[in-house]
């Protein structure tokens, strides 16, 4: 440490500072850990030594849990998951870059192949004339001949031509498809990397916790009240997630049937029934019982929980939800109404696209990763419907989902229960 000193050596002296806070921690000693430890993150902060901060981090949020001060505890650990998740997150950007990389040059490789082809092609064209040309000045007398073959030879290459054409859309199509697929899976692994991982470490921190040291009833319930609401999201963004994935990559897949939609929304109601009750909002199912739907009814399940979710988000405190239905001649009208924060005219805009995948923080300060809204907007036109939003800041939001060609009338016994 006095080499250290002497040489100002702050990356030596953070190297030193770690390791001994760690032997500290191993012989159970947090206190004398603490210091060094603290010294040691000041250091890393101050030079930007990255790797060896992270280590610091970690060492320190040990140092307080074996002193059963789970606050500094929790708060060190946190920083240390933030700082990993960042390095893990550039790691695998580097990774990214030399895929993408990698798939340009593979890109520009096919091109090149193309375009000798097409010369190939156009070469063996041009040879092919020019001997059909000589043939026709040394045998005059075989003019119907050299006709007839000359005829059977443009008939030929433009069929080549029509062949090396369709090839080539071919292949313009597959390169589009792989770009297309590529980008998704890049959005893919960004969401997973950056929207999900955060709340699945907090997770496993508070778990590390409770599986390493005992507490008391308070802690717990605290905890596990903190877990439930982070699985929860979890859950429901997991599902959005693949639900969004499957239809970017396989395409959607109706099942169309008749059902009740009156029954379909009071299930998806009593799944947020309990985070209603705890935000004081009520739901209000005013959808006539009779009201039957021809449509998959998986999918406008998944419609109504994300437009319940999205309510019961943005609703305050003593809020309502209603859903309602009216029947036209060959459409049905559905109507989810909040009486939330509303959104302003750029929320609006944003709402429904692909490449910004729009979220805001709820009332509560719950989070979303944006998908909720995309999947509901693909599913409903995918149903042969349409959907519009009115909204008015400060004052509720109105949902509108328009499907035509509707039955009036549905026999009893084909109904899905």
């Amino acid at each position: 440490m006095q080499l250290a000193d002497n040489s100002s050596n702050s990356y030596l002296k953070i190297s030193l500072l770690y390791r001994l806070g760690g032997s500290y921690n191993l012989i159970k000693k947090p206190h004398q850990a603490i210091p060094l430890l603290k010294e040691a993150i000041a250091i890393g902060e101050k030079h930007g030594y990255k790797d060896e901060l992270e280590r610091s981090l970690k060492s320190i949020a040990e140092s307080y849990t074996q002193l059963n001060d789970y606050k500094s505890a929790y708060s060190y650990q946190s920083q240390f998951i933030k700082l990993h998740d960042s390095l893990e997150s550039h790691k695998k950007q580097e990774q990214l870059s030399v895929a993408q990389a990698t798939f340009d040059s593979e890109r520009k490789q096919s091109q090149i192949e193309i375009l000798t082809r097409d010369a190939a092609l156009q070469q063996e064209a041009y040879n092919q004339q020019r001997l059909l040309t000589y043939a026709f000045i040394g045998f005059a007398v075989l003019l119907l001949i050299f006709i007839t073959v000359l005829w059977f030879n443009n008939k030929r290459l433009h069929a080549a031509k029509k062949i090396v054409d369709f090839k080539n859309q071919e292949i313009k199509k597959q390169t589009t498809l792989l770009r297309e697929t590529n980008a998704t899976k890049d959005k893919l692994f960004s969401i997973i990397s950056h929207d999900l991982r955060s709340p699945i470490a907090g997770m496993k921190s508070l778990m590390e916790l409770i599986s390493r040291h005992g507490l008391t009833q308070g802690e717990f319930i605290q905890v596990s009240q903190s877990l439930r609401k982070n699985i929860d999201s979890v859950y429901d963004d997991m599902d959005n997630l693949l639900q969004w994935a499957q239809s970017q990559l396989n395409g959607l897949k109706l099942k169309k049937e008749h059902f009740s939609l009156h029954s379909l929304v009071s299930d998806k109601m009593h799944l947020f029934q309990e985070v209603a009750n705890a935000k004081r909002v009520m739901l209000v199912n005013s959808v006539e019982e009779d009201l039957v739907l021809f449509a998959d009814m998986n999918q406008m399940g998944l419609v109504l929980r994300n437009l319940i979710a999205n309510g019961v988000k943005f609703s305050s405190p003593g809020g309502l939800l209603e859903i309602s239905a009216v029947r036209g001649d060959t459409n049905v009208t559905i109507e989810v109404k909040d009486r939330g924060v509303g959104m302003t005219d750029k929320d609006l805009v944003n709402l429904f696209h692909k490449e910004t995948h729009f979220s805001k923080r709820g009332t509560n300060n719950e989070k979303g990763i944006g998908l909720g809204l995309i999947l509901t907007k693909e599913f409903v036109e995918a149903n042969g419907g349409s959907i519009s939003v009115f909204s008015e800041l400060g004052k509720g939001t109105i949902f509108s989902i328009r499907l035509d060609n509707q039955p009036k009338e549905v026999k009893e016994a084909t109904l899905v229960a």
